[in-house]
């Protein structure tokens, strides 16, 4: 995904369509409800127009989603809470998001993929590991890089080591089956 620009995924071009497609939607209401004269429906479809593309982009801004990234991946079993958007973090800093989830085998067992995008040239070290992680209990689930003291850095398309987090809730139920 090392695109120059990204737009929630995909190119300007949907940005411009966006665009259009608004002001298409401001004609056609212009025209329904309000009874203007062509020219004043002309005037006011291009000022929709000139307004919603950079607030599409404004948008992306605000939400992390441009620039150009590198691309690493990671394995886990259970991805419970993750979707492709989910921000990825380094040491809790917002580096990235995880563009897709999808199923693999790896030695026999069903795992899941994570291929993430991270800002480019961010350095993360050969030894950090990747981590699933929620800061309390009401929080957005993230994948977290626990960085490592190596001096030598991943190159971008590597597989960054997982570990999994043990499931809190299944051990709170444990528990609180084994006192009643």
């Amino acid at each position: 995904m090392n695109e120059d620009f990204r737009f929630f995924g995909l190119t300007p071009l949907f940005g411009a369509v966006g665009a259009l497609a608004t002001a298409a939607a401001w004609h056609i209401f212009a025209i329904t409800f309000l009874d203007l004269v062509p020219a004043q429906l002309a005037v006011l479809s291009c000022l929709v127009a000139g307004l919603a593309g950079p607030l599409v982009v404004w948008i992306a801004v605000l939400a992390g989603r441009t620039g150009a990234t590198d691309d690493y991946h990671a394995h886990f079993a259970n991805v419970m809470g993750l979707s492709s958007g989910t921000q990825v973090l380094y040491q809790g800093y917002p580096v990235g998001m995880i563009e897709d989830i999808r199923p693999a085998v790896r030695e026999g067992l069903q795992v899941f993929r994570l291929d993430l995008s991270v800002e480019r040239g961010w350095p993360i070290p050969d030894d950090s590991v990747v981590t699933i992680t929620a800061s309390g209990l009401l929080s957005a689930v993230v994948v977290n890089v626990q960085a490592g003291a190596s001096a030598a850095l991943l190159e971008p398309g590597s597989e960054i080591p997982s570990v999994e987090a043990p499931d809190l809730f299944a051990a709170m139920s444990s528990v609180a089956e084994d006192m009643g």
